[in-house]
């Protein structure tokens, strides 16, 4: 091949790289969206493990939050109660398990009778 022919090819080769290089990453940045500014919560969605009272909130308006960070709690009167409620629940099914591991006393046999 003549080397006359091999400057313009791979000049023109060099170009057509440097133009795909180049207009290929300009697509990539159309279609981004640059902004900068605030982002603003105007609604915020909590969630609890169990239905109460918010007893307390930890943080106000505008102030910076992470995740993982407590935002509210609940009124412990209310769950406390509702462990309370259990246990007596607990408690009586146990006894009733009791009173059936025992058996009938000699009494109710008699009067069975």
């Amino acid at each position: 091949m003549n080397s006359k022919r091999v400057v313009p090819i791979l000049a023109v080769a060099a170009l057509a790289a440097i133009a795909w290089f180049t207009f290929s990453g300009c697509r990539e940045e159309r279609d981004r969206l640059l902004a900068s500014g605030t982002v603003e919560a105007t609604e915020a969605r909590l969630g609890f493990q169990m239905a109460g009272l918010i007893e307390e909130i930890s943080v106000r308006e505008g102030d910076r939050v992470t995740a993982g960070q407590e935002l509210a709690h609940l009124a412990r009167l209310e769950a406390e109660a509702r462990r309370a409620q259990a246990e007596a629940v607990a408690a009586a099914a146990q006894a009733i398990l009791d009173e059936l591991e025992r058996g009938s006393r000699p009494e109710e046999v008699a009067q069975a009778r």
